[in-house]
């Protein structure tokens, strides 16, 4: 930790949306050490107290996806061994992905029952500002916002107000509107807001996934069977 006269004591942010500040007198500042655990540490918490991931629930807002696995199923597969608790909707009336993942019949029990809403949904018409002030006013207290998908699904005038009330704890986007922001932008500095260079696609061996996908598929046009991956024309998608 740092220390010097700049400083009166030395403040550590252990961080799940912001959870706790922890205080210590620092001796170089004059401060005195504690003589007990009791008088270590100055405990303030905030308005969402951090739970165990087990209590938490993970939802998410995902596409109908025949090439797997799509990125909502991705980050089901990861959450799954913590414990968490998975639940989805989607447009159509599929089965789960997964067998342990909820599928839930409307977009109003999801934003209810979320403490982490992932948005894996493609940008189409119908999902333009899906995620606007009447779905964040429905969210639990102290959501986690995670957008993957595109940055028009969400109201971004919304979030900001949703963030400044505390209604949104967190907000983790990939995605944004326009990309790139312009210098100055309010996304930039908010604090809770945690911005990726729209990167959430990219690991060690994407693009060779891209081209054996494509060498794949190529090789189903030309025996002359079903194409994996294809586009809906009027869905958009």
């Amino acid at each position: 930790m740092p220390h010097g006269p700049q400083s009166e004591g030395h403040v550590a942010q252990l961080s799940a949306a912001d959870a706790v500040v922890v205080h210590m007198p620092s001796p170089h500042a004059g401060g005195q050490l504690p003589q007990s655990c009791g008088q270590l540490l100055h405990v303030s918490l905030p308005p969402h107290v951090p739970r165990e991931v087990t209590q938490l629930v993970l939802s998410c807002m995902a596409k109908d996806a025949a090439l797997r696995p799509a990125p909502a199923s991705a980050v089901a597969e990861r959450a799954l061994p913590f414990g968490m608790k998975i639940c989805a909707v989607r447009r159509t009336e599929r089965p789960a992905p997964l067998a342990a993942v909820e599928m839930l019949a409307s977009l109003d029990e999801l934003l209810g029952r979320a403490d982490h809403l992932l948005i894996a949904l493609p940008a189409t018409a119908r999902t333009r500002r899906l995620v606007g002030a009447d779905a964040l006013a429905r969210v639990k207290p102290g959501v986690h916002l995670i957008n993957i998908a595109r940055g028009s699904i969400v109201d971004q005038d919304a979030l900001r107000v949703a963030l400044d009330d505390g209604r949104v704890a967190r907000a983790s986007l990939d995605t944004v509107e326009p990309e790139p922001l312009p210098p100055g932008h309010w996304l930039f500095t908010h604090p809770r807001v945690r911005l990726s260079a729209h990167v959430s696609w990219g690991m060690p061996g994407a693009f060779d996934r891209f081209v054996d996908s494509f060498a794949a598929n190529l090789a189903r046009y030309v025996a002359d069977e079903p194409l994996e991956g294809t586009v809906d024309l009027e869905e958009g998608y």
